[in-house]
């Protein structure tokens, strides 16, 4: 029983252990900041996508919310038959362009009080510099890893 214990210590002591706890805590307290507004994470990353970049692409959804273009094909329908989203007509041989509607920014900035409450917990949890550190920690390791650059 000691032997096992110790081999889990180690496992946890591992960086890769480490960052996978920390991403499935940081996506728990996400998806109870924006559940209460009707939102996934990945609803609320294509809302959040969408107020910086009107029309932007499923497949620039899809990176940003680190989902597959089916998926985001999804949350976007879903986000549509809200009324969350509208699609502009598509010009010949383009995909329709997204936007939020009124009602869709009026949610996102609802569900960004509680998103900043996650992120200001993260912080508190830093010493002063730590969350630009830890930005710029993860940004390397994500580069450093196959695929790391393709994501964004």
């Amino acid at each position: 029983m000691a032997q096992r214990r110790q081999s889990l210590d180690a496992l946890e002591g591992r960086p890769g252990s480490a960052l996978r706890r920390a991403a499935t805590a940081l996506h728990l307290a996400m998806e109870e900041a924006v559940r209460p507004h009707g939102l996934s994470v990945a609803g609320y990353t294509c809302l959040e996508v969408l107020a910086r970049r009107p029309g932007a692409s499923a497949a620039e959804l899809a990176r940003a919310a680190s989902t597959s273009r089916q998926a985001a094909h999804g949350v976007v329908r879903r986000l549509v038959e809200d009324g969350l989203l509208e699609r502009a007509p598509s010009r010949a041989g383009r995909p329709a362009a997204l936007t939020l509607t009124e009602a869709g920014e009026r949610r996102r900035r609802a569900a960004a009080a509680g998103v900043d409450r996650v992120e200001r917990a993260i912080a508190g949890a830093l010493p002063p510099g730590g969350p630009q550190a830890l930005v710029v920690l993860l940004q390397q390791v994500t580069t450093a890893l196959p695929g790391g650059g393709a994501s964004g």
